[in-house]
């Protein structure tokens, strides 16, 4: 007798091999299948029961615990503590993106190298805009530029966070102290940049890891280069929420999203309709070079992170004027 008939009754024992049992639109077996559903229930009725005999009249399935120390480190001044706020998502997000490009890093290689042999695949990907996929540096830098689309997120987030704060009353007692509201507003500024600012150097640093671990070449300076090319129209997305923070606080996640998603969006509808050139214009995207595999677009960047420090400016006077929520 083989293997697999001595431990065929071990698809009885998992809902994957059930349902390979059943033999869906060949054999069409019920019994696997009312099984799988008999199981099913036992197991909810079973765990319900439990959890209802220790439901919150009683103790509880977590015992929630007798207390813990106060902790007191980042609050001693309104800079330490946006740092502390900002700690626990930018570990989180970190881990998330940091996964994301070590896995680009590590596929380069053999994806680039498909391409090469592929010439009519690397065309249609040329005709498609996305010229340069053959090599490393054309590749990471093609995926470097949707890295504007979450580390933008997470600076319209952290506004967003600071304005709900706002909202539930939590910044009242710090705006009742010798404390302007600029420097409030403002260390949530500076340190959600900086957040952003390592979130762009990680993904730079785990691209360039990945790609070195498979024996590719990518140099650290130039994946460094090509994650820091998209800083620009982050600050811009970080810029437009703080204006919406000063004059409309409500719209402020829209705002701060239009540069980004909205951006990468336009450009991606204008060059599917083949739209007029200065609707594609109205796109940041359609300014960001693509590095490392070219030179960043200096010009275009000091636009947008001028047009950042206008919107900065305009959301910082606004913010000082209006009155908080509450």
């Amino acid at each position: 007798m083989t293997v697999s008939a001595h431990s065929g009754w071990l698809h009885w024992l998992s809902p994957f091999g059930l349902l390979t049992l059943s033999g869906p639109y060949i054999e069409d077996r019920a019994l696997p299948l009312v099984a799988l559903a008999a199981a099913a229930v036992v197991v909810v009725v079973a765990v319900s029961l439990v959890a209802a005999g220790r439901r919150d009249a009683r103790d509880g399935l977590v015992a929630p615990p007798p207390g813990r120390r106060p902790r007191l480190r980042l609050l001693t001044s309104v800079e330490t503590f946006a740092v502390r706020r900002v700690l626990r998502p930018l570990t989180g997000w970190t881990i998330g993106l940091g996964a994301y490009y070590l896995l680009i890093g590590l596929t380069a290689v053999s994806v680039t190298g498909f391409l090469r042999e592929n010439p009519a695949l690397a065309g249609a990907a040329d005709e498609a805009g996305f010229a340069g996929l053959g090599s490393i540096a054309g590749f990471v830098a093609t995926l470097f530029a949707i890295l504007a689309l979450p580390v933008a997120g997470f600076a319209t987030v952290r506004i967003g966070a600071f304005l709900a704060a706002e909202t539930d009353g939590r910044l009242t007692l710090l705006s009742s102290r010798p404390t302007s509201r600029t420097r409030l507003i403002g260390a949530e500024i500076a340190v959600t940049g900086g957040a952003a600012a390592l979130l762009v150097t990680g993904a730079g640093l785990l691209t360039w890891a990945g790609v070195t671990a498979t024996g590719g070449e990518l140099p650290v300076r130039a994946a460094l280069r090509g994650a820091g090319n998209v800083l620009p129209i982050v600050l811009l997305s970080l810029g437009a929420a703080v204006f919406a923070a000063g004059w409309a606080p409500r719209w402020a996640g829209l705002a701060g999203g239009l540069p980004a998603t909205g951006g990468f969006l336009l450009l991606v509808i204008a060059e599917t309709i083949g739209a007029p050139g200065w609707v594609r214009a109205a796109s940041p995207f359609a300014h960001l070079a693509p590095v490392p595999l070219q030179k960043a677009d200096l010009v275009a960047s000091a636009v947008m992170l001028g047009t950042a420090v206008a919107l900065t400016a305009g959301g910082l006077a606004g913010y000082q004027r209006r009155d908080q929520r509450s």
